[in-house]
């Protein structure tokens, strides 16, 4: 083999070599796997449209919120979206949770009709518990049990009636009770509040007392703690369910949570909304069990 023929082959198996070494250190990249999920308005009418229509390209078996157009029904408002067209409640909410798909989909829009969520005023509700089955508890509030106790006394009885109602309610975690009020609270018109946040129940001083001008003597107030602690703990049973809706009522609650009427005042402590505030499931819901332990105080 003549010298120009040898330098031809080591030139060509110097370009085979590196070709070999460089070529498999750059992985070759597949094509993204994307799925496709169809928006159906459902009785809806869609009053906008995404960058896709109604449609969203998402990546398969990855977590991503869904965007679904923007989507009106009169007289109802959208609770979520399902696989299934009749649902009674939805197993994708669009607002504040991600999902992953693993194959095209469609999915239809899930309504409520607004009188279910904001209209349910005086209505009587089926809560599927018993207040009897602590009417013991409730008696301490009565006024031969609470008139002339002191408050470190009546905050014990706070306390054991939040683990009674917990129980009763089926709640995953009993709250703590405080004898306070968040500062951005006005005490002289809220007797409680729960926060879900830090699982705290706080209780109105006021009602530690022994009279105060708006809710009454000593007795009054006993009933008004009772009340409240009730009407309280069926806000944080709300809460744990709307996160984990079972059914369609914890749906309707999981929309109100997000879509609540604020109470308000003018500058004189009036209520300016209050037929708007209590007729929403929320409250309604409290309020009409909170009205129901007067049957078990003595």
């Amino acid at each position: 083999m003549n010298k120009l023929l040898k330098r031809l082959v080591t030139a060509a198996m110097v370009v085979v070599m590196f070709t070999v070494s460089f070529g498999s250190s750059v992985p070759v990249q597949a094509a993204a796997s994307t799925v496709t999920i169809t928006y159906n308005a459902n009785g809806g009418t869609v009053y906008a449209t995404g960058p896709e229509g109604n449609k969203q390209t998402v990546q398969k078996n990855i977590f991503e919120k869904i965007v679904p157009p923007s989507i009106v029904r009169d007289g109802y408002v959208l609770i979520g979206f399902d696989r299934l067209k009749k649902a009674l409640y939805p197993d994708y909410y669009h607002y504040d949770q991600w999902y992953k798909f693993s194959s095209n989909v469609t999915l239809y829009a899930v309504w409520a009709k607004k009188s279910e969520v904001y209209d349910r005023y005086g209505d009587v509700f089926s809560y599927g518990i018993d207040l009897g089955t602590i009417s013991g508890t409730l008696n301490e509030f009565s006024t031969n049990n609470w008139v002339g106790q002191s408050e470190a006394a009546k905050k014990k009885k706070a306390t054991k009636l939040v683990s009674a109602v917990a129980a009763l309610y089926g709640l995953s975690r009993v709250p703590t009770v405080v004898k306070d009020m968040p500062k951005e609270f006005n005490q002289n018109n809220t007797k409680g509040l729960y926060d879900s946040d830090n699982n705290t129940l706080y209780i109105n001083p006021k009602l530690f007392k022994t009279f105060d001008t708006k809710y009454g003597d000593e007795a009054s107030l006993g009933y008004h703690m009772a009340g409240t602690i009730v009407h309280e703990m069926r806000h944080a049973y709300q809460i744990e369910r709307a996160h984990n809706p079972r059914c369609r009522i914890d749906a309707l609650y999981r929309y109100n949570l997000r879509h609540y009427v604020k109470i308000k005042y003018d500058g004189n402590g009036n209520c300016l909304n209050r037929s708007a505030y209590r007729s929403q499931i929320l409250e309604a819901e409290a309020f009409g069990i909170e009205s129901l332990v007067a049957l078990y105080l003595k």
